[in-house]
């Protein structure tokens, strides 16, 4: 997942918004993510941001804490690939 701009992040957030109030809730955030690929329950989800409602302002910084933790998730993959890639190159020439 990159980085989302605030224009992103408001479309995304407009589509969460179903009662139109300024806030989304928990279950609406839910129904997108699990559109997106992405199972979470409510009740973790909660616990997570520590309401059942968001405003705008914490729901970028959700949706962001959710891109740095996709970013160090793909970085440590990548690591992990260079490392076995690394072993099987040794292990070609490695005679013992």
């Amino acid at each position: 997942m990159c980085v989302l701009e605030l224009p992103q992040l408001q479309k995304i957030f407009e589509m969460c918004e179903q009662d139109m109030v300024g806030e989304v809730s928990v279950e609406e955030i839910c129904r997108v993510l699990s559109r997106a690929g992405i199972d979470i329950r409510g009740d973790e989800l909660k616990a997570i941001v520590g309401s059942e409602r968001l405003d705008f302002e914490v729901f970028v910084e959700f949706c962001r804490s959710i891109a740095s933790t996709e970013q160090l998730r793909h970085e440590i993959v990548t690591a992990d690939d260079q490392e076995c890639d690394l072993k099987e190159a040794f292990n070609v020439f490695d005679i013992d």
